[in-house]
């Protein structure tokens, strides 16, 4: 986990993460999984497909740098599987 968040602290030293540049994933790690996009595929409904919700299109755009609003298609797309990631999401 300490890989992916980066701890800030205030002035009172106080601690906190600061989402728009504290995640961080790994290029390379264990966790990640792969899946096959046919086509052109937003990120919203790829989470859909893999989470069954849209909420976590910001982890799948943060680990496929290449394209910020969606997979391009005939590639294979990281994602975290759903119980890993929830866990992950535990300490935000």
């Amino acid at each position: 986990m300490k890989k992916i968040f980066n701890l800030y602290t205030t002035r009172e030293g106080i601690p906190f993460y600061l989402l728009s540049k504290s995640v961080h994933f790994p290029e390379n790690s264990d966790i990640y999984s792969f899946v096959y996009v046919d086509e052109n595929t937003p990120w919203t409904i790829l989470s859909w497909q893999l989470y069954g919700v849209i909420d976590y299109w910001w982890v799948l755009s943060s680990l496929n740098k290449y394209s910020p609003f969606y997979a391009r298609k005939e590639t294979y797309v990281k994602y975290i599987p759903k119980d890993t990631l929830e866990e992950i999401l535990k300490y935000i």
